[in-house]
């Protein structure tokens, strides 16, 4: 018996990606902000047809959701399970949130239901992610729900001619259980 939602939380809840997201999540990579924050790749906006092949991803190890506000069913955020290894239990998991919606919890909740779901439904043991150390906010946000640093790839990146490291995150599933 479920004790509670695996996908909906009291702010937000997780869905499918859908066509009509496309222009949304378009406008977030239009954000230099963002765009920083999610990868190491160049900070450039992404066209349409980029978004429209994550949209579209169809794959039995990755898993991308729209993180959606309940009652008007707004995409606000996008968070995915990537990578996973089934034979070993672990993933990588990853999450934005769009423009006007951040510093409200949104984020904190989402990746709430996203770790309920790995670790309750996909039966998953691991969870880990990579954040850039300037990204203050996320880390955290990481560390409040279990997340410890395992690891330092140093001087990983350059923005704005200064090194930044990218630093590796890891939650087991006991430690996250325990919380």
């Amino acid at each position: 018996m479920i004790r509670f939602s695996l996908l909906k939380g009291d702010n937000v809840y997780l869905d499918r990606l859908k066509e009509e997201d496309v222009p949304a999540i378009t406008s977030w990579y239009q954000e230099e902000e963002f765009t920083r924050n999610m990868d190491a790749l160049l900070a450039i906006p992404k066209r349409e047809r980029d978004i429209q092949k994550m949209v579209e991803l169809d794959s039995e190890k990755d898993y991308l959701f729209a993180v959606r506000l309940n009652g008007t069913n707004e995409i606000v955020g996008v968070v995915g399970l990537d990578g996973i290894l089934w034979n070993h239990r672990t993933a990588w998991v990853s999450i934005g949130i769009g423009n006007n919606n951040r510093k409200k919890g949104i984020g904190k909740e989402a990746l709430r239901l996203a770790m309920d779901l790995a670790f309750h439904e996909f039966n998953l043991y691991r969870l880990q992610l990579t954040v850039f150390e300037y990204n203050t906010r996320a880390i955290a946000l990481y560390e409040s729900l279990g997340f410890q640093k395992e690891g330092t790839y140093r001087s990983f990146l350059e923005r704005d001619n200064l090194r930044y490291d990218m630093l590796l995150y890891g939650v087991l599933r006991d430690e996250y259980l325990a919380l």
